[in-house]
């Protein structure tokens, strides 16, 4: 049986609405993050999600959105989400906060990164690149990235969605939602105690690495700060549920905590969710572990 491996492999565990691009970008825009995260009055800083459109390769030649790629820009981090398949990672991988600094080099500093010609639909970031061998960055060279708003592939925009919208509950489906993945049980004959053993290693578990799952009517994410996969997912009553090929069993244990039976081999393990009952987003989450 091939399991869909519910949380990225370092854990070690196993809705789409139909918004306009604007939509979504006004969400993100003012997506409380951390609590000084909010929409500056300088409008030449770019603030929100951003899709790469394309790019100026080494030979100075524009190549049409070669990555599925965002920057996430916000005025605590700027964070960067990429895309292969039904997969996506989440990374810091610009250092600086992304505030307008025009073309022209910084007099202090000749390689410094440049952003210019932006407001809340685009910007142009250039950048020093010293990476050698690269298809399209050339090595101790310029490379220039063009990013636009409101623009998204089809799972970035059922990612996006899930991720920075409040969490919310549906009364005639209870699986829809934002869960936090506790741990795994191997057996389901001392409930109590094993659930105090998992939230005691949940505890000390690195922030970057606490999983999440977010349910929605079409669609099954499961995360933590640095990725995740989506999935489609279809609801068989209270019970069951199939995610991607595979369907698993549900048992309830309260209104708010579920275990998933997981099968590997001839071994039946529990996957224990607990409900997030925080309305924030789960964004705000998996944004705060690269707030420093």
């Amino acid at each position: 049986m091939v399991a869909v491996c519910l949380m990225p492999s370092v854990t070690c565990m196993a809705q789409e609405e139909n918004l306009s691009g604007s939509t979504l970008q006004e969400k993100t825009s003012q997506l409380q993050t951390v609590p000084n995260l909010k929409v500056p009055e300088i409008l030449e800083n770019p603030r929100g999600v951003y899709k790469l459109i394309g790019l100026l390769d080494k030979y100075d030649t524009f190549i049409k959105e070669p990555f599925d790629q965002y920057k996430i820009c916000t005025d605590s981090v700027t964070l960067m989400m990429s895309f292969t398949g039904n997969r996506f990672r989440l990374t810091r991988t610009d250092s600086s906060i992304f505030n307008y600094t025009g073309e022209a080099p910084d007099p202090q500093d000749s390689t410094a990164t440049r952003i210019y010609d932006c407001n809340r639909e685009r910007f142009t970031l250039k950048w020093w690149s010293t990476t050698p061998g690269h298809l399209y960055f050339p090595n101790k060279g310029w490379c220039t990235e063009y990013y636009e708003a409101g623009k998204y592939s089809e799972a970035g925009r059922i990612v996006f969605e899930a991720l920075m919208s409040p969490c919310q509950s549906d009364e005639n489906n209870p699986f829809i939602g934002a869960w936090r993945v506790v741990g795994m049980m191997d057996e389901m004959r001392n409930v109590k105690k094993e659930l105090e053993r998992l939230h005691e290693e949940d505890g000390k578990r690195n922030a970057a690495y606490k999983g999440y799952h977010i349910l929605t009517p079409t669609h099954f994410i499961n995360t933590t700060a640095t990725g995740g996969t989506v999935h489609t997912v279809t609801y068989h009553g209270k019970k069951q549920l199939t995610i991607g090929p595979t369907a698993y069993k549900i048992t309830w244990l309260t209104k708010n905590r579920v275990a998933i039976e997981i099968h590997e081999g001839f071994r039946t393990d529990y996957e224990i969710w607990e409900r997030i009952l925080d309305p924030r987003p789960v964004f705000d989450q998996l944004a705060s572990v690269y707030v420093y």
